[in-house]
């Protein structure tokens, strides 16, 4: 099925959901992880490493003392550099000499070890462009000790240009093998283990650094990697011109394909035969999955070149989401979508980092599903990729799979698609198990706009619900009131099986105002999974207006029927009486002091923790859109007009009240409303046509 014209949505809830931020703690240091990767560790990409490894036949290297650094002061080890000359000029590979100047990064502070390569890294270079010197590369090795002199808990091997820029440097921990075998730990707390303990650091950085070399000399006469393209919004995978797959140079399938456990079965196909779409263009194909899983199956479309032998990238990093047509069994069954980032360059094997998001099959026929990218977390399947972020910038796929479908079942997909939400920026979670119960979930936030943190509480919510759910927990618990930390967060999620009877149940309402008193509340509690997931679907579909003409069924070309005659949402609707709060703009009429009472309580309400009262409106507006799409009408317009209230510029809500007029067939009162919703901006293509098509039916 082609593009339709249609508003992104966007996930809102109640401001004071702002108030979970205050379970957030610390970034501890990483943690050794079970999976260990054979790479001579991580080295980021630098666009003057080329330049490096060309030099590297001529160039002179400088040398300087090792950087030792410990919890309360750094020191410099003369020992080291001298160990690390002599291994070098061993190979007759590289021109190395001993360089006397020194580094003071003084205290080893608390901090990701990423943080700490990147500071002095900078730190480093900045002091390198002060001093004199005719060597074209400058080479510093540096030890975490953050904890005690006995225990090194990371390498870092700095290798700058003559400018203090990055040409060649990476780290090492305890996630790659070479570090865990060179067995960083000193045999007791004498003097001569210490040093024994900096010469084996100081001999695996240098083997760790001719790995490198040699790994990247090879890359480079496998040619050089294909650049990212750039695409445009709109549907990236229509499945109308084939399945086309193949394997690469390397043996690596690519293209459409499909992957399971041995006890389980996929097969793909394009179908022209299918249950009916909405809207559906004439000759439309779409994806049919045939799934018998007892473990796991996928199919990805890991992205392809016109000839079928290459992995070929896409920079994805200008969108907030993507969306897709699913054909839903209402099985239960546990599924996933899976986005792969990017690999290592030059890669030979599958090594593209993945990136998930859970949810169920928990309805029936055709649903738009809208997942955000900062909804979803890091997938770690052991295949050695990078762990640098979810970058978008080099997407080499996606992926669909189930979990245990406990027999045959049938899914049909179409029309994946590429969307932004402008000014909205993206929390990226990560999860680490601690036990079986247990785990810590890390996430980093951007730095967007006021009402962010509305979206993110909302996003936690929903991801740790996602969780437990996978896991198979009723409840789950998050964090602790006390912990707090920066825009690098951990918390620690607790799960379940039965309500914990030492903590109150926290029951997540539709009711906004509701929930915004329930989320006030001081103390720890637990929250229902099942409860939680229903309230984030509700949300989560909570969306902006469709056509008009498309919510009737009715073609925009055909204006010869009247309102009354076209199918609509809410099923007897009109009436000749309506409540106060089931009158647009409450009927502009005068209300008593115990209604105005009401309106200052329910502003105050909304507006709690810094949000305005035009986020506020915004939030509900969507659920009232949401709402009136389930045909629950005079709830519908209660909300409208709380919007309204809120903020009576607010487009949503005008263009509810339009909408709902035609629905009671008052055509007239349909067409002003429409009027005023375009005035109060922004410029709305689908608005405007609303307005056009309804206009015209007059």
């Amino acid at each position: 099925m082609r593009t339709r014209t249609r508003i992104h949505k966007r996930c809102w809830i109640q401001a004071t959901l702002a108030a979970l931020m205050l379970l957030l703690m610390p970034v501890a240091l990483s943690h050794e992880v079970e999976t260990k990767v054979p790479d001579p560790g991580f080295r980021p990409e630098s666009e003057h490493a080329a330049a490096f490894l060309e030099a590297l036949d001529t160039a002179t290297i400088a040398v300087y003392p090792t950087l030792v650094r410990r919890e309360s002061r750094t020191a410099s080890s003369f020992a080291s550099q001298k160990q690390i000359v002599a291994l070098l000029n061993k190979g007759d590979a590289l021109t190395v000499k001993a360089a006397r100047n020194r580094v003071d990064l003084g205290a080893l502070r608390g901090a990701s070890q990423w943080d700490i390569f990147e500071r002095d890294m900078q730190r480093i270079g900045a002091s390198l462009k002060k001093w004199r010197s005719d060597a074209q590369y400058h080479l510093f090795l540096e030890f975490l000790l953050p904890v005690n002199d006995q225990n090194i808990f990371g390498v870092h091997v700095f290798i700058l240009d003559a400018e203090g820029r990055n040409a060649f440097s990476f780290l090492l921990n305890s996630h790659h093998q070479a570090f865990i075998d060179a067995k960083l730990v000193a045999e007791d707390s004498s003097e001569a283990a210490r040093t024994r303990l900096l010469e084996r650091a100081t001999q695996l950085g240098v083997a760790a650094l001719e790995a490198q070399i040699a790994h990247a000399q090879g890359r480079v006469a496998l040619g050089s990697a294909p650049g990212a393209i750039k695409v445009e919004a709109g549907v990236f995978d229509d499945f109308e011109s084939g399945l086309p797959k193949a394997v690469d140079k390397f043996g690596i399938p690519i293209g459409f394909v499909t992957f399971a456990d041995d006890s389980s079965a996929l097969t793909i196909s394009l179908a022209s035969d299918f249950p009916p779409m909405p809207k559906m263009a004439p000759g439309n194909k779409v994806l049919k999955l045939e799934f018998n899983v007892a473990g796991w199956a996928a199919f990805a479309h890991i992205f392809e070149n016109d000839v079928l032998d290459t992995w070929m990238p896409y920079d994805w990093s200008a969108f907030d989401e993507f969306s897709f047509w699913m054909y839903g069994q209402n099985t239960g069954t546990q599924l996933f979508v899976d986005v792969l980032d990017n690999r290592r360059a030059w890669s030979t094997v599958d090594d593209a980092e993945r990136f998930v998001h859970y949810f169920a099959d928990n309805f029936s026929g055709w649903k738009i599903i809208t997942v955000r990218f900062a909804n979803m977390y890091r997938k770690s399947t052991g295949n050695n990729a990078p762990n640098d972020g979810f970058g978008l910038s080099a997407v080499h796929g996606w992926a669909f799979g189930a979990l245990n479908t406990d027999g045959a079942t049938v899914y049909y997909l179409d029309d994946f698609e590429l969307r932004s939400v402008p000014g909205v920026g993206g929390t990226f979670f990560h999860e680490e198990a601690i036990d079986e119960s247990s785990s810590i979930l890390s996430f980093t936030e951007a730095d967007v706009g006021p009402g962010y943190a509305a979206e993110k509480s909302m996003n936690l919510f929903c991801e740790c619900a996602d969780l437990a759910a996978f896991k198979g927990y009723g409840y789950y618990k998050i964090g602790d009131p006390r912990e707090q930390g920066d825009r690098r967060q951990r918390l620690r999620i607790t799960y379940y099986e039965e309500p914990p009877p030492d903590l109150p149940i926290l029951v997540l309402s539709e009711d906004v105002v509701e929930l915004a008193k329930r989320l006030s509340e001081p103390g720890l509690v637990a929250i229902s999974t099942e409860d939680t997931k229903r309230f984030c679907d509700l949300l989560k579909g909570a969306s902006a207006p469709q056509s008009v003409a498309n919510l009737s069924n009715v073609s925009t070309a055909d204006f010869s029927k009247a309102p009354s005659s076209k199918e609509k949402l809410c099923k007897g609707a009109a009436r000749t009486d309506y409540p106060i709060n089931e009158l647009a703009m409450y009927g502009n009429i005068e209300k008593t002091l115990e209604q105005r009472q009401a309106d200052e309580r329910y502003i105050k309400n909304m507006t709690v923790s810094g949000v305005s009262r035009e986020e506020a409106s915004v939030m509900t507006s969507k659920v009232a859109w949401n709402t009136y799409y389930t045909g629950n009408c005079e709830r519908a317009m209660r909300l409208f007009n709380q919007a309204w209230l809120l903020d009576q510029n607010n487009q949503l809500a005008l263009w509810g009240f339009a909408v709902i007029a035609l629905e009671r067939d008052q055509l007239d009162d349909a067409v002003q409303y429409f009027e005023m919703a375009l005035r109060s901006g922004p410029e709305n293509p689908t608005l405007q046509a609303d307005y056009e098509y309804v206009s015209q039916l007059k």
